[in-house]
């Protein structure tokens, strides 16, 4: 029953780190871990973090093209490139790449 349970919860962990970290704090350990990648991407997503990141050389500097007057606050929408398109369909590392210009390249 619930005994059992408990007792295969609680082998789960070394006996040391169950009995220095309570229940409360636990769960707020988890909350954290679990918030923490959201709060990385709006850190980086703001836009001094992205001005660090172009004058650093991790972000592309592309010129980009706005819709006027917009305050060069809205990008316009790139046109397809097939060719490019099929470049990137066979890159294998595509994912790795996104992933890394998602990040790099937001606004």
């Amino acid at each position: 029953g619930a005994g059992a349970k408990t007792k295969v919860q609680a082998n789960a962990f070394p006996p040391d780190i169950v009995e220095a970290v309570s229940f409360d704090s636990w769960s707020a350990l988890q909350f954290l871990l679990a918030v923490a990648p959201a709060i990385i991407v709006e850190i980086i997503l703001l836009e001094p973090v992205q001005k660090l990141l172009t004058e650093a050389g991790i972000k592309s500097g592309q010129s980009r093209d706005y819709v006027a007057g917009s305050d060069d606050t809205i990008k316009v929408q790139r046109a397809f490139d097939f060719q490019a398109w099929e470049t990137h369909r066979k890159n294998p590392d595509r994912y790795w790449v996104t992933l890394g210009n998602t990040l790099g390249n937001s606004s």
